[in-house]
């Protein structure tokens, strides 16, 4: 008896290890399939597809009790959802295959005639898109000016990007950039050059009363001890024969300054004869004492540029090809206080804004760029740095060096979740070849490397792929990541680009789902960051946009850029080409696309952006389609309509929401083994020690 109850316990200990290590396996990202992970979201069969598309929906006032005998009705409530939701919730709307510029407005126009913001925008989306009619800009301008004047970045976005087509208002390239900056939570991200140190200027005395003299004989005696100081500074440059220009502007400092000094002691002088003599001088306006902070500040916007702490100038990697121009633009101010600007040595006109703009070529050796603005006052800024063409050699691992680990160090980016769709075995198109393989080996990436949850569709019809989009949008919260992969057909019809499920027919454009759509869903879904990666043909009509290209070099980003990137919200897209058809093979059981892209995925580091992503597989993915007789060039854009706003996708190596910051959330695969670890303390290694 004692033996079997002994067998019995040890038959136990051995059966709960077992089940112990199973859930653990379970936790973990490495041993996650694909069809548990899908369990985050429930995608359910559904007989109308066409009712889980967004729509311009109006909700029905809702009856509020004021005392014990009053009742009253609220305003009515407009919301963009799918349509079977706005029908559970009792409003009304216009089918999305029937909407136009007119349903559109009867929703929304009211309430952007009553001063709402988000309705002003959305007005002057509705026409500007035209939907169905031809769009007007100017009534789209007219909307999103108000919007913006009420501080609505999606409204300083879409007017940005019309100022800067020059639709329903003047080109103005430097006004563009001006509100792209504006709308952008991140505030200034693009560089900022530092002033050069100015020569400091005598106070000079205002009046006659003894506490003005002393006050402008103690500022004088610091400028003595100051210009001293700078004698002694100008004196070692020379006798080192180190910097000879900057020695050289040291000592032109030095003489205006003594000037200067000379002229306040005559002053100073005059001053006291003055009250010597017991005659109260003229009082004149204080003459201000230059600082660093009054100094000419130069901001370059685009192309952006990391803040870096390097010594030399920056090299920044740009996407423009050797032989194409590319336009700078930046700003400077005060702007009232400017006398000049240059661009290498070149006078160059700017707004009254301070913004401007130059076109530049792409040299394949660099093309170096010097920034110089002067005051009235004679001080100077100059900004330096070095454009290099894509994949310039000696500049491919600075520009793909691995983010600094401090630099993320305790930043909240929240939960990861993806919908990878692989589309391959048509019914009324022809098969491919790599899809489904790709769409399995993504998703592998995804979990086993960044801690991705992933639903993997394979061979998906439009109401799963639709179901699954709806599925989002009522599952991921503000502070998720989501990113949407898609392998499959794609078509254009109409001037607009569409994903085909596997059940489409066609010429059936009704049978398709359109770009236009995802960037519905993408804009109707929470989730705080969105990145859409596209490998099918025309994919690059959902990232054709005026706003401004994310920067394909992502070294040396600060820790502030991760902060506000973290609160800032993202809605981006890497497609594998533009308005031409792509590669389905090419990269062995891969599309030359999904290989580049599973290449740039497994090679990252600690923290990955979508544009470091970018960089490493634009190279790659066209000279593959080149040698195959094909012209690829994938892009990377935010997604306009869907309300970008700045920054970019973030991927984090095993998916940990907080590097090494906070601990992970109670639910965490950490915390689950963790727990499970000590239940088998409690439960078995007790039970063995006490027999």
């Amino acid at each position: 008896m004692f033996v079997w109850k002994k067998i019995t316990f040890i038959g136990k200990r051995i059966a709960l290890s077992f089940l112990i290590t199973l859930l653990l396996m379970a936790s973990s990202p490495f041993f996650t399939s694909n069809r548990a992970n899908a369990d985050y979201i429930n995608i359910p069969n559904v007989a109308d597809a066409d009712k889980l598309l967004i729509v311009d929906c109006l909700l029905p006032g809702s009856i509020r009790q004021m005392g014990t005998r009053l009742t009253m009705l609220t305003a009515r409530r407009a919301i963009k959802t799918s349509g079977a939701d706005c029908e559970r919730r009792g409003g009304e709307y216009v089918p999305a295959d029937r909407a136009n510029a007119a349903s559109a407005l009867n929703v929304w126009k009211p309430l952007a005639e009553a001063g709402d913001r988000q309705a002003q925008t959305y007005v002057g989306e509705i026409y500007e898109k035209g939907m169905g009619t031809a769009p007007n800009y100017q009534q789209a301008v007219q909307w999103y000016t108000q919007a913006a004047n009420k501080g609505d970045a999606r409204a300083k976005t879409n007017l940005g990007n019309l100022s800067e087509r020059g639709q329903g208002v003047a080109r103005n390239p430097a006004q563009a950039i001006n509100l792209y900056g504006d709308a952008s939570r991140l505030g200034r991200s693009y560089s900022t050059a530092e002033p050069a140190a100015p020569p400091p200027q005598a106070r000079k005395p205002s009046t006659a009363n003894a506490q003005a003299v002393a006050e402008a004989k103690q500022a004088l005696e610091q400028e003595r001890r100051a210009a001293l100081q700078q004698q002694a500074e100008v004196e070692k440059l020379k006798r080192q024969a180190q910097a000879a220009a900057a020695a050289k502007k040291k000592e032109a400092d030095l003489l205006a300054k003594q000037k200067r000094i000379r002229e306040a002691e005559a002053e100073l002088a005059e001053v006291e004869r003055a009250k010597a003599s017991g005659k109260e001088p003229v009082a004149k306006p204080p003459a201000k004492i230059a600082s660093a902070a009054d100094a000419p500040k130069i901001e370059i916007l685009s192309p952006p540029i990391s803040a870096m702490r390097s010594i030399g100038k920056p090299k920044i990697q740009v996407s423009e090809e050797v032989g194409n121009p590319l336009t700078l633009r930046g700003r400077v101010s005060p702007v009232q206080e400017i006398a000049k600007l240059s661009l290498n040595g070149k006078s160059i006109q700017y707004d009254k804004q301070g913004g401007f703009s130059a076109s530049l070529p792409v040299n394949v050796s660099g093309t170096e760029v010097r920034v110089s603005a002067a005051n009235q006052q004679g001080q100077s800024t100059d900004f330096s740095f070095i454009l290099l063409p894509p994949e310039t050699a000696g500049n491919t691992a600075a520009a793909d060096a691995p983010t600094d680990k401090a630099s993320v160090s305790g930043v909240n980016f929240g939960r990861y979740y993806a919908l990878v769709i692989g589309n391959q075995n048509y019914a009324g198109f022809p098969a491919l070849a790599t899809s489904v393989n790709d769409a399995r080996a993504v998703a592998g990436a995804l979990e086993s490397r960044y801690g991705f949850r992933t639903a993997v569709l394979e061979n998906a019809t439009r109401s799963k792929m639709l179901a699954a989009f709806d599925a989002l949008r009522n599952k991921l919260q503000p502070q998720d990541n989501l990113l949407i992969y898609y392998a499959g057909h794609g078509e254009l019809a109409g001037g607009s680009g569409y994903w085909l499920p596997v059940d489409a027919r066609k010429g059936d454009t009704k049978s398709w789902v359109s770009n236009a759509q995802v960037t519905n869903f993408v804009d109707a879904i929470q989730a705080k960051h969105v990145l859409v990666v596209a490998d099918s043909c025309y994919s690059g009509t959902l990232s054709q946009s005026a706003i401004p290209r994310l920067s394909a070099s992502s070294g040396g980003k600060s820790r502030e850029w991760y902060e506000a990137v973290a609160k800032t919200k993202v809605r981006v897209v890497l497609s594998s080409g533009g308005v031409r058809p792509v590669m389905d093979g090419g990269g062995g059981k891969h599309s030359v696309f999904g290989a580049a892209f599973l290449k740039a995925l497994n090679a990252g580091g600690t923290v990955l952006e979508g544009a470091r992503i970018f960089r490493r597989l634009k190279g790659q993915v066209s000279s593959a389609a080149g040698a195959a007789g094909i012209k690829q060039t994938p892009q990377f854009a935010p997604i306009r309509f869907a309300g970008h706003e700045a920054g970019d996708f973030v991927f984090l190596k095993d998916g940990r929401a907080v590097i090494d910051g906070n601990p992970e959330e109670p639910g965490s695969p950490g915390n689950v083994q963790r727990t499970l670890l000590a239940i088998w303390e409690k439960s078995v290694l007790k039970p063995v020690e006490a027999a």
